[in-house]
């Protein structure tokens, strides 16, 4: 190992600014002297803040209708097993909602850490390693949830309508030009996949990637926007068929 990824890494606060102001050189850092720890439980501590204070205004019962009527099996279903759905999606939905930021959220950093240690391992044939890989994925999610959860209160806010799917709320992406209700599902799914704040996430994926790899952010890019891709592709696949 080189004297230069012995050194110590720069204080937490230090390299968050950096991953904004200077995100190459912030990367490069973290490629050097990967962390996670940190990053990943700010991450979910972010979530788990904006969790208390949506729960905190939503009304359980509103939320489930809304969820329950804009899904595409309400057609099939009768009034009183919709009225039964509602009642018990209510009822459960305060405490679920948790199982996001606790428990999918730490999982989704590990998934992408482990898919792209794979794919920078085999395809780039890269020496990346596990603590790089979720270093590189752990600040990327933290740096985007930093600026898209706040923003996200804030549009429910100022809608005031805490009944809102937040993942949806916030349309940083060309939905915001369509109807959903007369569009293909698979083109809006597709739609809603294309907004600012994943197109840096993923900027920053590849700078990350890069600087771990020893390649280029370009050349690391293909990768890292081709295995989203599948991503995307698959989950307008499901929205065709359900």
């Amino acid at each position: 190992m080189s004297e230069e990824a012995a050194e110590p890494p720069p204080p937490f606060l230090s390299r968050l600014a950096a991953v904004y102001l200077s995100p190459s050189e912030a990367m490069r850092s973290i490629a050097r002297a990967p962390t996670f720890w940190a990053p990943l439980l700010a991450f979910v501590a972010l979530g788990a803040a904006f969790n208390a204070v949506w729960l905190h205004h939503l009304d359980p019962l509103e939320f489930a209708r809304v969820q329950i009527e804009d899904s595409p099996f309400a057609e099939r279903m009768s009034a009183a097993d919709r009225a039964a759905g509602i009642a018990q999606q209510a009822k459960v939905f305060p405490y679920v909602a948790w199982l996001g930021p606790l428990l999918f959220s730490p999982l989704s950093v590990l998934l992408v850490a482990l898919l792209y240690l794979s794919v920078f391992r085999f395809f780039y044939g890269a020496e990346v390693t596990l603590k790089q890989s979720l270093s590189v994925a752990a600040w990327t999610f933290l740096a985007v949830a930093l600026l898209a959860l706040p923003l996200t209160l804030l549009v429910l806010y100022l809608k005031q309508d805490w009944n809102v799917d937040p993942r949806t709320s916030l349309q940083a992406n060309p939905t915001i030009l369509l109807d959903q209700a007369s569009v293909p599902r698979a083109l809006y799914s597709i739609a809603e996949s294309l907004d600012l704040f994943t197109a840096w996430g993923l900027e920053l994926l590849s700078v990350g990637y890069g600087a771990a790899a020893a390649t280029p952010a370009r050349r690391a890019a293909i990768g890292v926007v081709a295995l989203w891709s599948v991503y995307v592709l698959g989950k307008a696949a499901l929205a065709a068929v359900f």
